[in-house]
């Protein structure tokens, strides 16, 4: 008898939250929605692409430049306490490649061959 009072419970909890909705004007709203609603948003980081662009039109890839010294010609054009992250400036260095406004070389460097970027 126990297992059937559960049931009609569970049916009867499942035809209240139905009502609910009706109720509501058809708006569900979820526990975790409403968690991600109140969480503090992530900074998101510094878009690189446009002074890396910038560098570009000012001719600064027509000698092939190592990554490295795309994040020093930024951190001192950018006037910035915080270096920007390698990483990052390698993904948009990447993406210029993809989009064929640069190309890769690979270029020697104190003896490790390190892949450098240039106009082409």
């Amino acid at each position: 008898m126990s297992e059937e009072i559960k049931k009609i419970l569970a049916q009867l909890e499942d035809h209240e939250a139905r009502l609910n909705v009706l109720e509501d004007g058809g708006k569900v709203v979820k526990k975790s929605i409403i968690k991600m609603a109140h969480s503090p948003k992530t900074k998101k980081g510094e878009d690189l692409s446009a002074p890396i662009h910038q560098l570009l039109q000012k001719s600064f890839f027509n000698e092939a430049k190592v990554d490295l010294d795309v994040v020093s010609a930024l951190q001192k054009k950018l006037l910035t306490k915080k270096k920007p992250l390698r990483a990052s400036v390698v993904n948009v260095l990447r993406s210029m490649v993809r989009e064929g406004s640069l190309e890769r070389v690979d270029t020697v460097i104190d003896g490790k061959e390190r892949i450098a970027y240039k106009t082409i």
